[in-house]
């Protein structure tokens, strides 16, 4: 019989058949919201010719479902390759095996493996249940266990000797979020952090939001002082409008350069903001970064054009 579903080209395959790569980040819609916008987004940048895209997963009550059919669709129906989003916080150990299983069943093998976020204005820090995982490197080992057909054993079932039920080995490739920028200054903690992930199973990165290509390359240098080394993509949003950049900078704490403000604080300012991401994603190159990674809320027209002439130099 015909294979029914096509498994995805793996991330990892692609950064080694490209030097640099474009990509961009999509969110699903607030339930109750239209599906069709993200896949009118997902179709503009497939034209501008982005290698893959990412699909976000909300976490802590935001209310935003979808991750696994959005991504499913434009695997299949717009053909650009996809990396899906997980999260584990909320999860226990069985529900997180099984969400797993349905990426796989899907031929969605690329995922971003993220603890997530607690509801904003609920928890101030989030304390995991016992069978749940507290962070990312754990969920990462369990995707990396799948990857050698470990699984949980079904007590009362399984005659299994050992503490898992062998089985068909998955085929993930497991990405993970990059902190270059903390809060609190402190980058070597979170080379610690990601070098955890690498221990357990991550083979790329994407980072937070980032404006700096110093801040980058410097992390990977550490990273690289340290004997490790993986892709990361520094993530930037094309930011449009000083509201946004405001909103940014309150809640969630992203360092906007002085210089990118003073665009935004002009009127007719887009070829401004296009030619600055330009010159931001080339400094970030030669700082070490394999690609541009975009945010896209809905901005996906001027990405486009960014792509493309990115392309050309």
């Amino acid at each position: 019989m015909e294979n029914l579903i096509i498994k995805d080209t793996s991330i990892l395959e692609i950064f080694n058949k490209k030097n640099y790569t474009f990509s961009a980040e999509l969110i699903p819609p607030r339930n109750g919201d239209s599906i069709e916008p993200v896949f009118a987004k997902a179709s503009v940048l497939a034209k501008a010719g982005v290698d893959f895209i990412s699909i976000t997963k909300g976490a802590g009550g935001s209310l935003r479902s979808g991750t696994i059919p959005i991504s499913f669709i434009i695997k299949e129906k717009i053909g650009v390759p996809i990396v899906a989003h997980i999260t584990c916080m909320e999860m226990n150990f069985k529900e997180i095996e099984n969400y797993l299983i349905d990426h796989s069943y899907l031929g969605i093998n690329n995922v971003l493996a993220l603890r997530g976020d607690p509801p904003t204005g609920v928890l101030s820090e989030y304390k995991a249940g016992e069978d749940q995982y507290q962070y990312a490197y754990q969920l990462i080992n369990k995707i990396s266990e799948l990857n050698e057909g470990k699984y949980i054993l079904r007590k009362g079932y399984d005659k299994d000797a050992s503490n898992f039920h062998m089985g068909q080995k998955m085929d993930f490739t497991i990405g993970v979020a990059v902190y270059p920028q903390p809060a609190d200054g402190n980058v070597e903690r979170n080379v610690d952090y990601l070098i955890e992930k690498i221990k357990a199973g991550a083979t790329f990165g994407i980072t937070q939001m980032i404006y700096s290509p110093d801040d980058f390359g410097a992390f990977l240098s550490l990273l690289k002082q340290k004997g490790y080394s993986i892709p990361i993509l520094p993530g930037v949003r094309v930011i449009q409008k000083m509201s946004q950049a405001e909103f940014l900078m309150k809640n969630f704490g992203i360092v906007i350069p002085k210089e990118y403000l003073e665009i935004l604080a002009k009127d007719n300012n887009e070829k401004l903001v296009k030619d600055y991401i330009i010159d931001l994603s080339i400094r970030f190159k030669k700082a070490g970064s394999k690609g541009a990674h975009f945010f896209v809320m809905d901005e996906q027209e001027i990405v486009a054009k960014i792509i493309q002439e990115l392309k050309i130099i």
